[in-house]
């Protein structure tokens, strides 16, 4: 078969260009597709760019260089203008936030249903609140079912605090002391109801000196009637309400002429409970005692907290019976006594 001439003098060049099908396009536009059958075009796909911005889509065709979320190594910065950034961990069971230094875990910052937790991963570092500033506390601050408000902070102590009444309830102090003002429960059940059992609260601990005297329960001493040595001294020590004291009381110079009345010890330091019967039966102790008069054959000195003062009532006690201890038996010498007492 014989092949035919085709002559291409009649063809025009129709040759296929960019400019042909496309407008001329500016630097950073990509050419897209404008759909089937149609020219493309040049378009720009991100506005808003700048160096270290965060691209986001901000349409299916369309990115967009984030002015307020930048990264520069190391740091991802949001830079807004509302009160406070956000970053929102939405999970089936809540967020987390995972440290890590050179791929090994060092913390986790997390949440559930039920708790919040920032937790130092095994063998990582401790953890640690501290203030930016020397001169402010650093401090934490718990909010109880979303409304009361407790503060825990510290500058050298350790204070637990009501900060709606601005109360220091706990104290750990930096040398080891505790200082509370509602006392340490022995019973894990305590809270603010009435029915609380504020009798197994320990809310008070003392230690401290006192000054023992001798008082005549009917007509006193007078002014020089009776002296003391130096060396008259007492001790107690307070724990809850149960009182108990030592003291020591050495007279120097007595005249007991113009007095009448028991024997009394007084500026006990604590007030004794007024009540039940019971606590009247707190007995003093006498270890020794010299210079005493008319103590008769087979008694002993003794002596009661007397309810509602800070006196000690003097007796004398044995053969199965109790006689007054008078005033007027005292003479030159001491006496080393101890007792214990329910205070107000």
């Amino acid at each position: 078969m014989a092949l035919t001439k085709i002559k291409t003098d009649g063809i025009a060049d129709e040759a296929v260009t960019l400019a042909k099908h496309a407008p001329t396009g500016s630097d950073g536009q990509v050419l897209t597709s404008t759909g089937a059958g149609t020219d493309p075009a040049f378009e720009n796909i991100l506005t808003n760019g700048s160096d270290n911005r965060v691209v986001t889509a901000s349409s299916s065709t369309t990115l967009n260089g984030e002015s307020t979320l930048t990264y520069s190594d190391p740091e991802l910065k949001i830079d807004t203008t509302s009160a406070r950034g956000k970053v929102k961990l939405d999970g089936t069971s809540g967020g987390e936030i995972i440290f890590t230094k050179d791929g090994t875990e060092k913390l986790h910052i997390y949440n559930s249903e039920q708790e919040a937790r920032i937790e130092s991963a095994d063998g990582a570092a401790n953890l640690m609140v501290k203030s930016g500033d020397g001169n402010n506390y650093a401090q934490l601050q718990l909010y109880p079912t979303g409304t009361g408000v407790a503060y825990i902070n510290s500058h050298k102590d350790i204070v637990v605090w009501d900060g709606t009444n601005s109360v220091a309830h706990t104290t750990f102090k930096l040398g080891g002391d505790i200082q509370t003002t509602g006392g340490i429960s022995f019973n894990p059940h305590v809270d603010d109801s009435a029915s609380s059992p504020y009798s197994n609260v320990l809310d008070d601990y003392e230690e401290g000196s006192w000054t023992p005297a001798w008082k005549a329960s009917g007509t006193d001493f007078g002014d020089g009637e009776i002296t003391y040595n130096s060396n008259t001294s007492g001790r107690y020590v307070k724990i809850g309400k149960q009182v108990t004291v030592w003291m020591y009381i050495q007279i120097a110079t007595i005249n007991t002429s113009n007095i009448s009345g028991a024997a009394e010890i007084i500026n006990l330091p604590f007030i004794a409970q007024n009540g039940p019967t019971a606590i009247d039966g707190a007995t003093m102790n006498v270890n020794y005692y010299t210079g005493m008069n008319s103590i008769g054959t087979g008694k002993v000195p003794s002596g009661y907290v007397e309810l509602n003062t800070t006196e000690i009532r003097c007796v004398l006690v044995g053969g199965n019976a109790q006689s007054p201890w008078y005033a007027s038996y005292l003479g030159v010498g001491g006496l080393y006594a101890c007792a214990t007492y329910i205070a107000a």
